[in-house]
């Protein structure tokens, strides 16, 4: 058994720079309204589930106490661009960080402790910016979705590891960038692996992943 956990980054608006872009890939053809949407199981936006149930708030707040506080984000940021000069948020400006951890229903009679575990690093890693955590047990496997916003003032890259990285590398040489971004991204994986999946028996990776590239090997 593989541990699964994943983070996108969302805005009011699709971002229209190049989404073939690791960096803005994730968040193609999505925006906060639709994923509350689908975390609420508002009927035509979660046609994936056969049977939907209500969600259960874990930690945190209500799912749409997650959206006003993003319009709270976006409405009382401003950022200080090249020239020193304060600007206020993009309307495709990136707000809330969402991110997913599953566990296979085969071994579901863990999944309350790995749960508490996940729940336990998520409000190490990210504090205060933890919002909420909401739990699904209407998929094929038992997971919860967890959100997470930045403190008025800052930047969004605060939260995301990737986008971190890719930001933090001088000059404009794009390769360099990605390459950043990937071993952020890695290390994420990493650091949940360490802390909370090894201690369940459960690998880092599927069988697909390990697959290296000639380089690599």
């Amino acid at each position: 058994m593989y541990q699964f956990v994943r983070i996108q980054s969302y805005g009011f608006n699709t971002s229209k720079k190049n989404l073939k872009e690791k960096y803005n890939n994730e968040t193609k053809g999505r925006n906060v309204s639709e994923i509350i949407k689908e975390l609420k199981r508002v009927p035509e936006f979660c046609d994936h589930v056969a049977n939907p149930e209500e969600p259960t708030v874990l930690y945190g707040v209500s799912p749409d106490e997650i959206e006003n506080l993003t319009h709270d984000y976006f409405n009382n940021t401003k950022l200080v661009d090249s020239l020193g000069r304060p600007r206020a948020l993009r309307k495709d400006a990136q707000v809330l960080l969402a991110g997913v951890i599953s566990l296979n229903r085969e071994i579901g009679m863990i999944w309350d402790d790995y749960k508490e575990s996940s729940i336990k690093w998520l409000k190490d890693k990210y504090g205060d910016r933890l919002v909420s955590v909401v739990q699904h047990l209407d998929e094929e496997h038992p997971h919860i979705h967890f959100y997470c916003i930045p403190k008025n003032g800052e930047r969004f890259d605060v939260l995301h590891d990737g986008k971190k990285a890719f930001n933090e590398v001088g000059g404009k040489l794009k390769y360099k960038k990605e390459k950043a971004y990937t071993e952020a991204m890695r290390a994420f994986q990493e650091d949940f692996f360490l802390n909370v999946a090894a201690g369940y028996g459960l690998m880092k990776t599927g069988p697909r992943r390990q697959r290296l590239s000639n380089a690599d090997y």
